[in-house]
Parts: structure tokens; C-alpha cells; sequence
């Protein structure tokens, strides 16, 4: 045999070899697109941040694999909420299933955080089924802040309600937050938890904007660009559960507990009990300052413990109390408790 057909020889099997490994990869991505489904809205559907604000529909997007629109459970807004269905993908290797983009434009740079309302739309367990991935690809982490690295769990701890409360890191509860300069940017969600149900989604500058739970359910959606340069206002629906029907007079007495959170809404003997809808700790020396937490730990002279209620479908009231349980730490000081009604929570 010459040279040259040894050469050629052996150019027609590095050929044949690198034939076989693009084909071997085609087959790999192939298989792939299979297995990991993602969509994201339109490079035309872009969200426009306002004042330091961006609040959208979760549904508002082309869904991937995964996750259903649905109407079963009411006070949602907009056409459904989001509920993943499929099985739990609690490792960080396993995120980006039913991956859904979307894209949002910062006009003022700063430090943005991350809230959606959702819902632990399936079982009695409140750290099941109460969870999602996010991901933003081009964040940066904010020092002091708890850093994103990729992927990352966000949750809620309650039961029976829509809630803001969106958090970070278990036993902690560190708020989702990311730097964000002035261009497009992207927030990537995926399923973790099977029952986890997403309404809405907010993004907020914190330093420049409170964030106020029950003033989002009136905030105008964002607007959004189009692909022609134009900007669309979506119109804003909300679906209310039907009001509950009580005694034209009643007692109210609001539950709280040091070790346990009730979630269950009684009414016994002309007296309706109400559980605290969102609970908070604040405390100016330590760490000790939490937010819808099981556990309210304080320190006399040093902590307050803040107890918000709906009383918006509670007849007049003839007669308020608050029932409160301690926990094992034994501890000495002195107890205060006003009454006061403010709209900006936390």
C-alpha cells in the first residue's frame, strides 16, 4: 500500500469518526429536547419596569411541559395561576424541567428583589408542595444579600391562602435578591415541587420601593413593549371567592401561638376565630428577626412581633381578644400589645 492511501486511509477514518460523534451528539440533544421542555414569551412580549416596579401573570406565558393552567382554587388573578404536576425535582441538578422565561427591561439600575404570590395548592403539609426553581441568568449578587448561585428554591410557609411571602434558603428565609443593570433582563422558572401554584410575579427595586402585599393586588400590571415599538397596558381581572356567611354580630378573637401559626378559621359559639395571615419579627440587635415563621422568638425591650389579620369580610365587631400561648424558654419582661391598622406589610 502507498502513502498516499495510507493517508487517505487514515483521513477517511478521523472523517468517519467525527461523522459518528456529530451524530452521536445530535442524538444526545435530540433526546434531550425530550426530556427538558422550556418556553419562553415572545422577544416581541417585554415586561417594562416602572417606578421601580415590574408586576405581571405568571400564565402569561407560553407554558412548558409541566405545568398547567388552572382556576380550581379562587382569589387568583388574571385567566388561572400556574400549578406544576409533574414529579418533584427537589435536586439542583435536576432544575430547569418545564423551564418558562421572561423578560423584563430595567430602566433605573439597583438592587431588585424577587416576590411571587402562590400557593401550596395540594395536601396539609406546610413545606411540601410549596416550592419553585429561579434563575437569573444575568443577575449579580447583591453583597450582604444571600447569593444566587444558579438555580435556586424559593418558598412559602402557608397553608390554605394565596401568599408574597417568597424566600430563600431553608430555617433562614432569606429574601430572593439580585443586582440588575439598565437593559433586558430574563427570570427563569422551573418545577420543583408537584402542587406548587404560581399567580403573580413582582420584581421591585428595595431601596427606592416598600413592598406593600395587599396594595399588589391593586397595582396595574406592567406595561409591555411589542416587537413594532409600541406599549400595551394588559387589562387586570381578579377572581374572589365567594364571601363566607356569619352572624350579623360576632366576637373576633384572633389565635397566635409562640410555637405553632394556626391556619384554620373557626366559628363557635357566635365567636370567630381568624388566624394571622402573615406573622413578622423584628429585632434591631441580632438575628433574631424573622418573617412568617412557626416560631416567634422575643426579647423584652429589644423585639416586637408584628400579627397581621383580614378582618375585610368580618362583620362589625362587638368584642376583640388575642390568645397567645408561650413557648419552653423560660424568659422575664414585660408583654405590650396595641392594636393598630396599617396598609404597608411587611
Amino acid at each position: 500500500m502507498t502513502q498516499f492511501d495510507q493517508q487517505t486511509l487514515v483521513e477517511n477514518y478521523v472523517l468517519s469518526r467525527r461523522t459518528l460523534f456529530r451524530a452521536l451528539l445530535f442524538a444526545l440533544v435530540s433526546v434531550g429536547s425530550l426530556l427538558i421542555t422550556f418556553a419562553y414569551a415572545d422577544d416581541s412580549h417585554i415586561y417594562l419596569e416602572e417606578n421601580g416596579y415590574v408586576l405581571f401573570e405568571a400564565e402569561n406565558a407560553s407554558l412548558a411541559d409541566g405545568w398547567a393552567l388552572n382556576t380550581d382554587l379562587l382569589d387568583y388573578h388574571g385567566a388561572g395561576y400556574l400549578q406544576w404536576t409533574q414529579r418533584n425535582y427537589f435536586s439542583k441538578s435536576e432544575a430547569g424541567n418545564g423551564l418558562i422565561g421572561y423578560r423584563v427591561r430595567i430602566n433605573v439600575a439597583g438592587n431588585y428583589e424577587l416576590r411571587w404570590r402562590s400557593r401550596i395548592a395540594m395536601g396539609d403539609s406546610n413545606t411540601e408542595s410549596n416550592d419553585s426553581w429561579i434563575r437569573f441568568p444575568t443577575g449579580v449578587n447583591v453583597p450582604g444579600e444571600h447569593p444566587l448561585d444558579g438555580w435556586t428554591k424559593v418558598f412559602l410557609g402557608q397553608l390554605g391562602q394565596w401568599s408574597w411571602s417568597s424566600r430563600t434558603v431553608d430555617s433562614v428565609s432569606n429574601p430572593v435578591r439580585q443586582y440588575l443593570d439598565v437593559g433586558d433582563h430574563t427570570i427563569e422558572i422551573s418545577g420543583r415541587s408537584t402542587g406548587h401554584a404560581i399567580d403573580r410575579i413582582a420584581l421591585y427595586r428595595y431601596d427606592d420601593v416598600s413592598f406593600d402585599a395587599g396594595l399588589n393586588g391593586t397595582l396595574s400590571l406592567s406595561p409591555i413593549m411589542q416587537a413594532d415599538g409600541t406599549v400595551v397596558y394588559p387589562a387586570d381581572e381578579f377572581t374572589a371567592a365567594p364571601a363566607p356567611t356569619l352572624d350579623p354580630l360576632v366576637n373576633v378573637e384572633p389565635q397566635s401561638e409562640t410555637t405553632a401559626i394556626s391556619t384554620d378559621t373557626q366559628c363557635v359559639a357566635n365567636t370567630l376565630t381568624l388566624p394571622a395571615i402573615e406573622v413578622a419579627t423584628i429585632n434591631l440587635q441580632d438575628n433574631l428577626s424573622g418573617y412568617d415563621t412557626h416560631v416567634l422568638t422575643s426579647k423584652a425591650g429589644q423585639q416586637a412581633v408584628l400579627l397581621k389579620f383580614n378582618l375585610s369580610l368580618v362583620p362589625p365587631i362587638s368584642d376583640a381578644g388575642l390568645h397567645y400561648t408561650t413557648g419552653p424558654l423560660s424568659s422575664n419582661g414585660i408583654l405590650d400589645i396595641y392594636l393598630g391598622s396599617h396598609h404597608r406589610w411587611p
